[in-house]
């Protein structure tokens, strides 16, 4: 391997490791945000009780909880992703020094399709309330190719689309604070015009 390849490689590990404390940072910022804002939001609600029903109020305190709600499933879909894709890492490892010692060749690269909505859900229910099967010492040594391509591609796909569902799972917790402030704002607003009039 030449210099000048090496020298890319070493860029695109270090981008994807800025990448990867990024993402978590932000996430961990708008999850201490959105929760911050819940208590305020509540703490105000307690304060500001009037007989009239306050619907921008209670559609800030719909979309916090959403956005809550999002932050969480980014966590929890980010640590099993974590974990699957070591595990991808170790399998690898442990194939191509038996490939060494067996001249079987490598593990093949899939391309996985985006996964759809219902997809996405079955990933997050599949971490959460099920346990997952990784595979053992003894199935990694028996060098099964058809084996490995199904079941080993089993975790690749899975490993895919929960990194898929924490990128968006990202998006939407912003979009959802976002959209909290906005409801919050025109609350205060709307009752501030009111006073005035």
């Amino acid at each position: 391997m030449d210099d000048e390849l090496k020298n890319y490689i070493e860029r695109h590990r270090t981008w994807q490791n800025l990448a990867l404390s990024q993402f978590s940072f932000t996430n961990n910022l708008l999850l201490t945000i959105s929760i911050g804002f819940l208590a305020f939001l509540f703490g105000k609600g307690k304060n500001d009780m009037t007989t009239s029903i306050d619907w921008l109020y209670i559609g800030s305190l719909v979309f916090i909880i959403l956005s809550i709600y999002e932050g969480i499933i980014v966590v929890i879909s980010r640590l099993y992703d974590f974990r699957i894709s070591r595990h991808i890492a170790y399998v690898r490892m442990r194939y191509y020094n038996k490939k060494k010692e067996n001249d079987k060749g490598t593990l093949p690269d899939f391309d996985f399709k985006w996964p759809n909505f219902c997809t996405r859900v079955n990933a997050i229910c599949k971490v959460i309330f099920c346990r997952i099967e990784l595979l053992t010492q003894n199935e990694i040594k028996k060098l099964d190719q058809e084996f490995y391509e199904e079941k080993f591609n089993s975790f690749r796909e899975l490993s895919n689309t929960l990194g898929i569902i924490s990128w968006k799972g990202l998006k939407w917790q912003a979009a959802f604070l976002f959209f909290s402030c906005i409801c919050y704002a025109l609350s205060i607003a709307l009752k501030i015009i009111l006073f005035n009039s």
